[in-house]
């Protein structure tokens, strides 16, 4: 294919393998040999031949994909504005959701530790049937192994030649829908393969459509929030980092900037929440090193310019890390300050913040308070991890105030509810409390 391919480059360029031999300082024989299939060239002599038949963008990427080598995939990559995913990570992120390390990994499949770390870079790609055993020791589901299964470490992307208005888009309305079908998503790495398509798709139409940029960090936004809320911080964290380098020095964009380095140090305290007597974060619990570093990152983005739903979200969010940290005074000051930012702005977020604020209330053993906070959270959300955090808190202050048969209730939805959000904290607490007011 590569053979054919640089053939019909030179040929289209009325340049004869004499010609090209000695503009790119190449044996001729080598040129014959390469355009034969008999051979392939090294990185180094394939930019040669390239520079001298004068390839653009477009024909290097396609030239660099019929490279069959690791370090051709690599220099791909690498060519790629910064931080351009590639499928590859749908590997990594299947471990980090497993919770193996790659040596645990290499030898639950048998497989050496430096290949999968390279699988893992996009370096190279198991063959059919090493990926079949990771997927299996790594708990992937039917449908995730088959997506994986037709996923390349990576597959250039066709860049169609119609108009910008066209191209962005198109572009703008698969993005809207895949985030749209984030909400019913059962898989991660499902929504984690397409997420990571488009956003290596939009990362290469950046330079010639600039305004695809809105978009992209769009995507980042929900891809980042649906990592967070599944608990692959790590991932998550990527994520941002990619959210970063993109809306740095950018004041048009500073409510996604403020969105990354929010979910950053959501992360370093691995996404806590209330719950009734306790700061609910998987365990091992974060460092008193953590928690402050979380805490110097989020608490100067309450005074970013950003919008009244956000800034609520925020005062939650640095609320639970001063929470975490022992400091329950300033934790209730800036929830219920989220809370009548939410009621001021009129926003539908209201109902959460309320739920939040009910959370440490619980947790201080202050049940009215609490059931005063939750009485009116009675909004489904589109999120259904929000949806279950609010049925769960609200249920809990009833059966504080004693009122058993209303928070039976609220709990029936939670056990036919969507298990989109790995939310077994919330799950397991929920039967805890069934229980105890059955027994």
């Amino acid at each position: 294919m590569f053979g054919i391919y640089l053939q019909q480059m030179r040929r289209n360029r009325g340049i004869t393998a004499t010609q090209l031999a000695e503009r790119a300082g190449i044996s001729r024989r080598s040129v014959s040999r390469w355009e034969n299939g008999t051979s392939l060239p090294r990185i180094p002599e394939l930019n040669q031949l390239l520079d001298a038949i004068g390839a653009d963008a477009e024909e290097r990427v396609h030239c660099m994909a019929l490279i069959p080598a690791p370090r051709a995939k690599k220099h791909i990559r690498m060519s790629q504005p910064a931080y351009t995913p590639g499928c590859w990570e749908a590997l990594w992120g299947l471990r980090l959701r497993s919770g193996l390390t790659l040596k645990q990994t290499a030898e639950r499949v048998g497989i050496g530790l430096t290949s999968i770390s390279r699988w893992e870079r996009g370096e190279g790609w198991p063959s059919a049937e090493k990926l079949q055993m990771l997927c299996l020791a790594l708990g992937a589901s039917v449908e995730e192994y088959a997506a994986i299964q037709t996923a390349n470490a990576w597959r250039p992307i066709e860049l169609r030649h119609h108009d910008e208005g066209d191209a962005v888009a198109c572009y703008a309305a698969r993005c809207h829908s895949l985030l749209i079908s984030e909400r019913e998503s059962t898989g991660f790495t499902l929504f984690n393969l397409r997420a990571l398509a488009l956003t290596a798709e939009g990362m290469q139409m950046l330079p010639s459509h600039p305004n695809v940029l809105q978009i992209i960090c769009r995507l980042l936004r929900g891809h980042a929030r649906h990592l967070s809320l599944t608990g692959m911080h790590p991932a998550a964290n990527r994520a941002c980092r990619r959210l970063l380098s993109l809306t740095e020095g950018k004041p048009e964009l500073i409510t996604d900037n403020v969105t990354a380095r929010a979910f950053i140090a959501r992360g370093m305290v691995k996404g806590a929440e209330w719950l009734p007597g306790q700061v609910y974060c998987p365990t091992p619990r974060p460092s008193a090193g953590a928690i402050q570093t979380a805490i110097r990152i989020a608490s100067p983005l309450l005074s970013a310019p950003v919008d009244s739903d956000m800034l609520a979200w925020l005062h939650s969010i640095v609320g639970l890390m001063y929470g975490l940290a022992g400091k329950y005074q300033e934790a209730t000051a800036l929830l219920c300050n989220g809370v009548a930012i939410a009621e001021r702005a009129n926003i539908p977020a209201v109902e959460l913040r309320r739920v939040d604020a009910a959370g440490l209330m619980l947790y201080m053993n202050r049940p009215e308070s609490a059931l005063i906070a939750a009485d009116n959270a009675q909004s489904r959300y589109e999120c259904p991890h929000n949806h279950m955090y609010t049925a769960f808190i609200k249920a809990a202050a009833l059966a504080s105030v004693g009122d058993t048969g209303s928070s039976l209730k609220v709990l029936e939805p939670l056990e036919v509810m969507s298990d989109t959000y790995r939310a077994y904290a919330i799950r397991s607490a929920a039967a805890d409390l069934r229980t105890s007011l059955t027994a």
